[in-house]
């Protein structure tokens, strides 16, 4: 789906970062400041559901904008389900469409995403940021199903067409992404209730996006509302974290592993964040 360029592609770090959490909780202020004020303009911005539209309005203020910023409202308006209805209807373990014409209009936004990724020419970009990712889900899921015979997918469960045809796009989307010298794919997600059978159980959440996800993810925070931080900051549960240093000790020729991150970062914004990646974290203490 994505077609590489001529320009010459130049080493990536290819890291993918995961944040969910409840509404409200930062997840698109923490996106958007993965790159300090000077290099916001080496971010793409893939807007689903205008959730950026008012922190791009604050940094236009300061003469500061992304490098590209992809609004699909703009194309699709609202005809396509809310993140929450498509997250109803994934816990359920139904398709996120409702007959074939909102697959349809899942296929059309699902190839018009594609082509805006395309555009990005090689090495001019660091980071790309998908907010939030349920829609480009179920733009995948919903192509996917309508080429069958492309992807391999003999068996028509829903659960098998993730397995076999999605799972595989996935990777090789993000894998274009990194291929184009970007270093840092970003998806935001919101949280989905905890299913068991037919019925939701109570008090449960978790958060969306498959399962591929984690194993592919160099970064993975579950942000959580905290009132006792100065200015509201949230604090954020670190699920996964692949960004361990390692260090030799000479004298006894041992390999040294450090885990960068506490379990649970108490501000969760980029100064912490980059401070811990830089001193580490002392579980002893």
């Amino acid at each position: 789906m994505i077609i590489k360029q001529g320009d010459p592609i130049q080493h990536s770090r290819q890291r993918l970062f995961v944040f969910t959490g409840p509404r409200g909780s930062g997840k698109t202020t923490l996106a958007c400041e993965e790159l300090p004020p000077s290099q916001i303009d080496k971010m793409v911005y893939v807007d689903f559901e205008n959730s950026g539209n008012n922190f791009r309005e604050k940094i236009n203020r300061r003469g500061k904008d992304f490098g590209l910023y992809v609004n699909t409202l703009e194309r699709f308006g609202h005809s396509l389900p809310s993140s929450d209805d498509l997250l109803s209807r994934i816990d359920k373990g139904d398709a996120p469409w409702v007959g074939g014409k909102e697959q349809n209009m899942f296929i059309d936004f699902f190839k018009y995403t594609i082509a805006e990724i395309n555009q990005i020419p090689n090495n001019k970009y660091k980071t790309i940021t998908f907010d939030t990712g349920e829609k480009l889900e179920a733009g995948m899921a919903a192509y996917v199903e309508a080429n069958k015979r492309k992807f391999g997918v003999t068996d028509t469960s829903y659960g098998r067409l993730w397995t076999v045809g999605v799972y595989p796009l996935y990777q090789h989307i993000l894998q274009g992404l990194w291929d184009r010298g970007i270093d840092t794919v970003i998806l935001n997600f919101h949280l989905k209730s905890v299913w068991e059978g037919k019925r939701p159980v109570p008090g449960k959440v978790t958060h969306a996006g498959k399962k591929l996800l984690y194993y592919l993810s160099s970064l993975m925070i579950w942000l959580v509302n905290d009132s006792r931080n100065p200015h509201k900051e949230p604090a954020g549960l670190v699920l996964k974290e692949r960004l361990g240093d390692v260090d030799v000790n000479e004298k006894e020729d041992k390999w040294i592993n450090k885990t960068m991150l506490p379990p649970r970062i108490p501000i969760c914004d980029w100064d912490h964040i980059n401070a811990y990646l830089t001193s580490g974290y002392n579980y002893s203490n």
